[in-house]
């Protein structure tokens, strides 16, 4: 049978001459290793178009297991079509709540205005109308608690986390739950109490050491807050009772800490990071909007800027790292956005609903709102434009390596109605190799072989 190469390979060397590989379509179950003693006589089939398994060529049987050659007859925008709409409308009823839009913090990189406060009683029993209703359609719910800073509203989350709950026993679907909090308000007893009720994951940021976090995180009073929040996330870390719970902790990227993000990491690792349920993110602090980010603008830094200081400060050759997301950078529709899913939706703490958690103000981000009585009033054309596709690409998309991870769904809001945005390939690559690289420390590959040709 004859066999054509993937168009969606992704290839990289490492300094003593292995070669790391990665099928985009097939994601981290394709992942092979080329010993460097083997890569000529593995690139004589690697780089060839076509290759047929009755020439007996040894070694190519693994390039067709792991993907890299498929049946002459297969059409992979097809197969990548597949993967996506298998994404997008997943049976789960994914809703992110912000029960209040208030926040007791004045981050200098925030886009949120905070001019609405708590969700009324009222609303809450109008948002818990349309998930009862909305459930029986569903396999399962999960609630992302968002805000403002949703444990403002600690007795709104607790209500409608309680009675969801209660619907899901009744229904016989499970009901899943994660917060994005600054942990300011997280002390052992609010956790322990968010955990019995099924809010077991959260995402909260500490943006270097406290000088450099207390310049970027500060109270509406412009007070520290490094302090009270390592003082909350130690003493949860004591409990080793919440054994489901899991932390990643966000770091924002700028001028202001870049200098000491080794110092940084050592500090997590000595007082966070022995703990499996902690994770450390590096992220990318970007201008969403609003009016406090113009007069930041000058402390924010691009992708490769902070790749190259990441690199230098050793991030990615400590296997003992347990960084968040590295080897689903890999999987297939891993950029797509989660807006794109069918039931996706996220609602303000005045039921308005919307698709996108960072594009508050973006007309075609309203997609219309909650009903007294538990129904969701929307523009249906427009919310299918989150997340249906026409199946026309532009040419440089298509023969992108790392289209099956995208599927140009990456930000559907800017792609859509902005027709200046464009993709940074390059930066994403530049991750991709770096990745890889964390991932060779703990992550086993399959090996092509000592001597696959004899």
């Amino acid at each position: 049978m004859k066999y054509k190469k993937s168009k969606y390979n992704y290839r990289h060397q490492l300094a003593n001459g292995d070669v790391l590989l990665c099928n985009m379509v097939r994601g981290s179950d394709s992942f092979l290793k080329i010993p460097s003693k083997e890569a000529e006589y593995f690139e004589k089939i690697f780089f060839q178009d076509t290759i047929d398994d009755r020439d007996g060529m040894s070694g190519a049987d693994i390039l067709i297991r792991k993907g890299y050659f498929i049946p002459e007859h297969v059409d992979e925008l097809s197969e990548i079509r597949a993967l996506y709409y298998e994404n997008v409308m997943d049976p789960l009823l994914s809703l992110t709540i912000m029960p209040t839009e208030k926040c007791n913090f004045r981050c200098p990189y925030c886009y949120e205005t905070f001019e609405k406060g708590q969700m009324s009683s009222k609303d809450q029993v109008a948002l818990l109308r349309y998930i009862q209703k909305q459930l029986r359609n569903h396999t399962h719910l999960h609630i992302s608690w968002f805000g403002g800073e949703p444990l403002l509203a600690l007795d709104t989350v607790k209500h409608i986390m309680a009675n969801v709950q209660k619907m899901g026993k009744l229904q016989k679907k499970p009901v899943t739950s994660n917060m994005t909090t600054n942990a300011y308000l997280l002390t052992p007893d609010t956790f322990d109490t968010l955990y019995h009720l099924g809010v077991t994951a959260y995402q909260i940021t500490l943006d270097g050491m406290k000088k450099e976090h207390d310049k970027q995180r500060v109270l509406a009073s412009g007070a520290g807050t490094f302090d009270q929040i390592m003082q909350n996330l130690v003493a949860i870390k004591r409990c080793k009772q919440y054994r489901f719970a899991s932390f990643t902790i966000r770091i924002n990227i700028t001028r202001h800490n870049i200098e000491r993000i080794d110092e940084f990491v050592r500090f997590y690792q000595d007082t966070l990071g022995d703990d499996k349920r902690f994770m450390i993110r590096f992220a990318i602090t970007g201008d969403y909007g609003g009016t406090k980010v113009e007069k930041f603008k000058e402390n924010l830094l691009d992708g490769n800027e902070i790749q190259k200081s990441l690199k230098a400060a050793g991030v990615y050759n400590s296997p003992e790292l347990n960084i968040s997301d590295i080897a689903t950078n890999f999987e297939p529709m891993n950029r797509v956005c989660y807006a794109c899913g069918r039931s996706t939706y996220t609602i303000g703490s005045d039921l308005t609903v919307y698709r996108c958690t960072i594009y508050f103000k973006d007309p075609y981000n309203h997609l219309g709102k909650i009903t007294e009585n538990g129904e969701m009033k929307i523009d249906h054309a427009l919310d299918h434009v989150w997340y249906i596709k026409d199946g026309t690409f532009p040419q440089e998309c298509i023969d992108c390596v790392y289209f099956p991870c995208c599927y140009r769904a990456y930000c559907p809001l800017k792609l859509h109605f902005d027709k200046k945005y464009s993709c940074e390939i390059e930066n994403i690559i530049n991750q991709l190799d770096l990745d890889i690289e964390k991932l060779n420390h703990f992550t086993p590959f399959e090996v092509w072989g000592e001597s696959p040709h004899g």
